[in-house]
């Protein structure tokens, strides 16, 4: 696992941006791509990590 699509002790993933635009979110079975850059919002459901591409999933952890 890289340390993008690794979950912390509170069960957040890293920002895949510096400023925090860009973020991996575990919603029950599905993993979300959230994107927030200058006012444009975009949720995107991802399968796998865009930094490694490891399988997201409950049955891949």
């Amino acid at each position: 696992m890289c340390e993008y699509c690794k979950e912390d002790f509170d069960g957040y993933y890293k920002t895949l941006d510096k400023n925090g635009h860009v973020c991996i979110f575990d919603m029950a079975y599905e993993q979300i791509l959230d994107i927030n850059w200058y006012g444009h919002k975009m949720k995107i459901n991802i399968s796998y990590c865009p930094m490694c591409g490891r399988k997201l999933g409950r049955d891949n952890k």
